[in-house]
């Protein structure tokens, strides 16, 4: 009867706790997500604030390139401005692949605890993207987009489509980043 009922239980949710029986396991893995979620949580207020710091360094670069007898004040071309703005590409791309770990880290926890807990979570849902426009700051020759569009490349399936977007439309037209991500 008590095998019946499990059946039952579980062909009609999703959940089948009638199956768990390890609960301590289970407390163990979800403390071990628990520790995960907080250092997923903790990369993405980096990268919220790498992304922060880019979009910053982007603008002063492109004040620099626009009007330079205002904001080029070291006189050097806009050499600094564009170093900073290099740095903090550099730093959120980083912060964004530390937080796509992360969150691999976290989905591993999750898929662990299915068995000691008794649940599982068959329904996942893509990402949804949203088109960003970002104008580029500037043109590079074609080898240099020729690499940098597989390094964006290397994203997909990482992070969102966004977030990809975003990288790369701070160095190529929108319209440049679709085609080099396959997105048309």
């Amino acid at each position: 009867m008590y095998k019946l009922l499990c059946f039952l239980i579980a062909s009609v949710t999703s959940v089948t706790l009638c199956l768990a029986n390890d609960w301590s396991s289970c407390s163990y893995d979800l403390d071990d997500l628990s520790s995960a979620a907080e250092d997923a949580s903790a990369a993405a207020r980096r990268a919220d604030w790498s992304k922060q710091e880019f979009e910053e360094k982007k603008r002063a670069l492109q004040n620099c390139i626009n009007f330079p007898d205002v904001y080029d004040l070291m006189d050097d071309g806009c050499q600094m401005a564009r170093w900073n703005y290099d740095s903090a590409k550099s730093s959120y791309q980083t912060d964004l692949f530390s937080l796509q770990s992360e969150l691999s880290t976290v989905e591993t926890h999750i898929r662990s605890i299915e068995w000691p807990c008794g649940v599982s979570f068959t329904q996942r849902r893509p990402p949804v993207a949203v088109k960003q426009q970002t104008p580029p700051v500037a043109v590079k020759s074609k080898t240099k987009k020729a690499i940098d569009c597989s390094i964006y490349r290397m994203f997909i399936g990482q992070l969102s489509t966004t977030a990809i977007l975003e990288l790369c439309n701070s160095d190529f037209p929108e319209d440049e980043c679709i085609k080099c991500l396959g997105l048309e």
